[in-house]
């Protein structure tokens, strides 16, 4: 069982009594937001998120995961007051939660933030795929073409106004 393991099951206590409220870890000069509130603090922040394996009840799973250092937090608080976010900043030591600070909004913002952020983030992983395929194998033969054909559609994509029609 590793740190996050105890963690988790922290977060998902809380979740199931609050699960519209931004749950932040505190830990040490590092905050941490997992599940569905590392997507909406991720989109809303442009912080990277990524994926750990927690093992909850016996079952290892992937949970979104993201963090941000001390001195962002100020203004990570100052966005999620802005969009009218539910948050709690939590110290947590071994099995103890220790209240930091809390905001509680009555408002629907989570959830479409979350569908919103979702889309989002999966668009920027895979992004991130797809530059690490290319870096792998630009090398090859043929990747030139490829990489050529993917810039044509990119360009068409452009022209059709794609990118403000999404």
């Amino acid at each position: 069982m590793n740190n996050y393991d105890e963690v988790m099951k922290l977060v998902m206590k809380f979740k199931k009594e609050f699960p519209k409220v931004i749950f932040i870890v505190a830990n040490g000069g590092f905050y941490n937001v997992y599940g569905k509130d590392a997507i909406i603090v991720g989109y809303i922040q442009n912080y990277k998120v990524y994926n750990i394996e927690v093992n909850i009840n016996e079952n290892t799973q992937e949970v979104p995961k993201t963090g941000f250092p001390a001195k962002a937090l100020n203004e990570v608080i100052e966005i999620l007051n802005k969009k009218r976010l539910s948050y709690t900043i939590k110290r947590v030591s071994s099995t103890n939660i220790l209240d930091c600070e809390k905001k509680i909004y009555n408002n629907g913002n989570y959830d479409r933030l979350y569908e919103t952020g979702k889309k989002y983030i999966n668009i920027k992983q895979n992004i991130q795929k797809a530059n690490k395929l290319m870096n792998a194998h630009f090398k090859d033969e043929g990747f030139s073409n490829v990489l050529e054909e993917i810039l044509k559609m990119l360009e068409k994509f452009k022209k059709d106004d794609f990118y403000n029609s999404a």
